[in-house]
């Protein structure tokens, strides 16, 4: 399809209605649904939308509330509202966020047919307006206003110096780089937002002529002269932008003097960057940030605590290695080879398929996977073990726990699904009581128990059907209808968001 169009209601007869419109197959446009607002900025991180037609009345988040995110990093996809609400207060906030429709509940097929038809018509006109100015603004842009722009991004390229550079910025100056967290680094619309900001920052209102900014194999780049910019306070308002916006970003930065060549010194500004691996959120890196310490960090006393079966001094171990991992701050690469063997090591443990070491194996290894991500997944490879050898010793369990056990798996789906539910309705027992019982025949919590059933569901599902979608994988896990909820804690205890998860799963064999 060559357009997209994102449908959000929380009625699913009504969505259904909309995605059977015979319009979508005449102008070429693809429509997805998402039964929430939460559900609907996910999809968004995920694919590029053209328009977003949206209900106000909706549980978790409304429609109003939706759109104000959404125009925080999409502002200018257009959008018409649905609403079964004829109030004034609701059509004036709509139009203060730039909805380019607001329609009124019920709406005939046909109305709502005519403005996606207009919508998609000034799209193209855009389009090819846009295209048009291009073409006669194409040669003046390049040699006049990105002059400048464009000589830095040739020394960054190891071209020939021809001074330019210097006269500008002189003898001593600042060359710095900008890049999102992995999930925003993809997102055309939130990095050209990123730009103009670092743009409006760094060259001020008027414009400074001894700085550039310029956009460079996706990531912002910009240079500025020591002696006439405080860099200091320019760091303070690039932060205090990230921070207003709820945009994480990286700020790396080096010293490049007159005779420098500036090619290699964007290498090691790009080794520098490249330590935002154990950041995940806002960081301002330094050459200071790349030393590492001395050692190797050592698992035997992991290990051992594993072989002998004592899962509270394997887990204190585990926080031990982590630590230790942090502290010696090895280069990225060394620290994900270490992890990724410490995985293999501890896998041999558990019941963990080939299959799924491969997956997570390939995850470890792969340059989007942080370091907070690798912990999250050495974290859950051993409750991975802890859960195994519950189930292993579950003959020695109590009726009680067994029971408990037993009605766990059979109710995974169920959202109701909680220790005063089991206790009460199952056992008949006081839920304090059910849950220390249970924490001691087992070593784990039973709601720790329940989510660690949950997520091994979830990427057995994936690994079964890959196009699987995630608001399926909530209903056969116990979350319902919150995807956002069931992916924040999917990454929190996978490592990586159940996309990646996919992606990952697609190059395994």
């Amino acid at each position: 399809m060559k357009y997209r169009a994102l449908i959000v209601d929380d009625e699913r007869i009504i969505v259904n209605g909309i995605m059977r419109l015979p319009i979508w197959l005449s102008l070429d446009i693809e429509p997805v649904p998402a039964m929430t607002g939460l559900q609907a900025l996910e999809l968004m991180e995920q694919y590029r939308f053209d328009l977003i037609i949206t209900d106000i009345r909706m549980p978790e988040m409304d429609g109003l509330e939706f759109i104000s995110q959404m125009r925080k990093v999409y502002p200018d996809i257009p959008t018409v509202v649905l609403s079964g609400y004829d109030s004034f207060a609701y059509a004036k906030e709509a139009i203060h966020y730039g909805v380019s429709d607001y329609l009124l509940k019920p709406i005939s097929q046909l109305d709502l047919s005519d403005t996606i038809t207009r919508i998609f018509h000034e799209i193209e006109e855009k389009k090819e307006a846009r295209q048009q100015e291009e073409m006669l603004r194409g040669t003046v842009k390049q040699t006049i206003r990105d002059a400048n722009a464009q000589q830095l991004e040739n020394g960054l390229l190891g071209g020939p110096d021809n001074g330019r550079l210097d006269r500008l910025l002189g003898s001593g100056y600042i060359l710095a780089e900008c890049i999102p967290c992995e999930r925003e680094e993809e997102n055309l619309g939130g990095l050209n937002i990123l730009l103009e900001n670092i743009k409006q920052i760094v060259l001020g209102p008027r414009r400074d002529s001894r700085a550039v900014v310029t956009l460079f194999m996706g990531h912002v780049v910009f240079a500025v002269n020591q002696e006439t910019i405080d860099f200091g306070r320019l760091l303070s308002g690039i932060r205090e932008w990230s921070d207003k916006n709820e945009y994480p970003f990286s700020v790396s930065w080096i010293p490049v003097t007159s005779g420098d060549c500036l090619a290699d010194r964007y290498s090691l500004l790009t080794r520098i960057s490249s330590y935002r691996f154990y950041y995940d959120k806002f960081c301002i890196l330094s050459e200071e940030e790349t030393k590492s310490a001395e050692g190797e960090p050592c698992f035997n006393a992991l290990e051992e605590a594993v072989k002998d079966g004592n899962a509270e001094l394997a887990l204190t171990e585990m926080e031990d290695v982590i630590y230790d991992l942090r502290r010696l701050n090895k280069s990225p690469e060394e620290t994900r080879t270490y992890c990724a063997r410490l995985y293999l090591l501890l896998a041999k443990y558990t019941n963990e398929h080939v299959r799924e070491t491969g997956i997570v194996r390939l995850l470890m290894t792969s340059a989007r996977t942080d370091f907070n991500g690798l912990a999250a997944m050495l974290r859950q490879l051993l409750t991975q073990w802890e859960t195994d050898r519950s189930e292993k010793n579950q003959a020695s369990f109590s009726s009680t726990v067994q029971k408990a056990m037993l009605y766990v798996h059979d109710h995974l789906s169920d959202e109701g699904l909680s220790i005063a539910a089991v206790a009460g309705t199952v056992l008949f027992i006081h839920p304090d009581y059910f849950g220390k019982l249970f924490k001691k025949e087992t070593g784990i919590a039973f709601t720790r128990y329940v989510m660690d059933l949950r997520m091994d569901r979830a990427k057995k599902l994936i690994a079964e059907r890959p196009d699987i979608k995630v608001y399926e994988l909530c209903e056969a896990t116990g979350f319902g209808e919150n995807p956002h909820y069931f992916s924040q804690v999917f990454r929190s205890c996978c490592g990586c968001t159940p996309s990646e998860y996919k992606r990952a799963m697609g190059n395994v064999k």
